[in-house]
């Protein structure tokens, strides 16, 4: 530990674009109570498919919309686990 600060090592980010409406907010709530964790940001964004609908005048680029994309820093040593914990409370949130 470096004097009088807290330095990170041995970390891992993970990331995730959700839908808006909540997912987000919802996963956090989940990984703290779950898995401990206290620090994860939630960021507002707008997005499109990487492919367009095909027409018969080329690919037309469908319209943005509104995304989160979520950030965890958690230890590596935690980072599958995380993963898989994120990967399957989004699936339970936006049910595929």
């Amino acid at each position: 530990m470096v004097e009088g600060k807290n330095v990170l090592t041995d970390v891992k980010q993970i990331m995730a674009i959700l839908p808006d409406g909540g997912v987000a907010t919802r996963v956090i709530r989940a990984l703290k109570e779950e898995k401990g964790i206290l620090s994860a940001n939630q960021i507002s964004c707008r997005g499109v498919g990487a492919i367009g609908k095909r027409t018969h005048k080329g690919f037309r680029q469908p319209p943005p919309k509104a995304l989160k994309m979520l950030a965890v820093v958690v230890p590596a040593a935690q980072a599958d686990e995380v993963f898989d914990f994120v990967f399957e409370q989004t699936l339970l949130e936006i049910r595929i």
